[in-house]
């Protein structure tokens, strides 16, 4: 966290444009910025949840993501599925999609595939809806040994190990 927060800290990105300042939670206090974006990475309740995050998060990842980790593999994935390597039917193919950029297929479980598919692909607000339709896809074609419940929580670990890998390596 001490190294993420000194590298990103000043970073254009790492700040809230002015014009979304609606989205800006009344416990935020870190002072505006020049151009009047406000500075994530300087407001001390945020760096006191990155603090708080990094010290629970190897246990939680111990306790919770190891377990399900060791679980055997369920289905093939491709492994990149995002928007931009899909191809879209037209005339008589309109609502056909075939995949494609397959050098990253492997065996995996689904939610990782769902997980990485979200979070390239969909605004967080709309997560666990979207979780929620893929779910309901699968039982729709058959799957009838993966609940809802267990699905939800394989997501939100993959999307939770997914955002702690992303700031590791990119700090």
């Amino acid at each position: 966290v001490k190294t993420m927060t000194e590298r990103w800290k000043d970073e254009k990105w790492m700040s809230i444009n002015p014009g979304k300042k609606v989205i800006i939670p009344d416990w935020f206090s870190a002072d505006p910025l020049e151009d009047g974006s406000w500075p994530i990475l300087k407001d001390p309740s945020i760096l006191e949840m990155l603090n708080v995050c990094s010290e629970r998060f190897p246990e939680f990842s111990k306790r919770v993501s190891t377990p399900y980790f060791k679980r055997p593999m369920q289905t093939i994935c491709h492994g990149d599925f995002q928007s931009g390597n899909h191809m879209y039917g037209r005339g008589e193919n309109k609502g056909k999609i075939i995949a494609v950029d397959l050098q990253c297929v492997g065996m995996g479980t689904v939610a990782t595939e769902v997980a990485l598919f979200i979070n390239w692909a969909v605004p967080s607000m709309r997560f666990m809806e979207l979780a929620k339709i893929y779910h309901t896809a699968l039982v729709e074609n058959g799957v009838d040994d993966y609940p809802w419940k267990t699905f939800k929580q394989d997501v939100i670990i993959e999307i939770v190990e997914l955002v702690m890998k992303t700031s590791m390596d990119f700090s």
